[in-house]
């Protein structure tokens, strides 16, 4: 390997590094990677300029305890039940 190759590689090296670390600062880690090994300095610009993905925010949800035990209430009654079954058993041939 000659000497301008050792400089290649290592260059490429830090450029994926670099596009790791953006991109982890971004939130968008494979894309910094994929692009810094594709497009090498292009791609850790487009990485830069990406925009900062937010996380999404939690959902919250009123709950009214009484109709939800009421509910898991009614829902255990009618699963412990006896099932009503008739079996019809035919003679063999």
């Amino acid at each position: 390997m000659s000497l301008w190759q050792v400089i290649v590689l290592v260059v490429w090296g830090v450029l994926i590094a670099a596009g790791y670390y953006l991109g982890k600062r971004k939130r968008r880690k494979a894309d910094g990677v994929w692009l810094a090994i594709i497009l090498g300095p292009i791609g850790l610009a487009i990485t830069a300029f990406a925009l900062h993905t937010r996380p999404p925010e939690p959902r919250w949800y009123a709950v009214d305890l009484d109709e939800a035990s009421n509910e898991l209430r009614d829902v255990v009654h009618r699963s412990l039940e006896p099932a009503h079954i008739s079996v019809w058993l035919t003679p063999p041939d």
